[in-house]
């Protein structure tokens, strides 16, 4: 290998070289009638390339925003990901203060509202938990069909996106 990149090589080297897809550079003393039948054989010198220039490929303003679209959905569903982790926990906590309230033997539960402590009749401490665990029900039933609205449209924009960029863009999760 040569201080500008370049390697110089024999015969040998240059049809390995070809063969794992890489292009030969040639030295100025190097022998021009091999140039002419290694050009003849594997095509001009100077049109040949590694792979194709891939990373060149046009994106319009419809495709960014496109793009941009896939991104912010994407953001959208990690966050209601977490919010609906959140609403399952206060779900269970719900669930399991209400079977505690069927066994509890008191008259009289204390029943948390907002930062503090309210004394409740047993019987209206089961009523506010089933409502307030119908209410988590729902809004967890609704934060479900966002996120499946949400994936459907980001398989739409998927489809949309590898049809034009196929592997030049990645919209997987890690």
């Amino acid at each position: 290998v040569l201080s500008d990149g370049s390697v110089k090589c024999s015969d040998q080297c240059a049809e390995q070289l070809v063969s794992s897809g890489l292009r030969p550079e040639f030295s100025p003393a190097f022998n021009t009638q091999y140039r002419a039948a290694f050009a003849s054989t594997h095509g001009p010198l100077e049109r040949r390339s590694r792979r194709p220039d891939r990373h060149n490929m046009e994106v319009t303003w419809d495709d960014q925003q496109a793009i941009n679209s896939f991104g912010k959905l994407n953001n959208r569903l990690h966050e209601l990901r977490a919010e609906l982790a959140a609403k399952k926990k206060l779900e269970e906590d719900y669930e399991d203060a209400s079977n505690e309230l069927m066994i509890a033997d008191e008259e009289e539960v204390r029943y948390v509202l907002g930062e503090c402590f309210s004394l409740l009749s047993n019987d209206d401490a089961e009523e506010r938990v089933t409502a307030d665990l119908e209410e988590i029900q729902a809004e967890t039933a609704k934060l479900k069909e966002e996120e499946k609205g949400i994936l459907k449209k980001q398989t739409e924009l998927k489809t949309i996106l590898y049809a034009k960029f196929k592997d030049n863009i990645n919209l997987e999760e890690e």
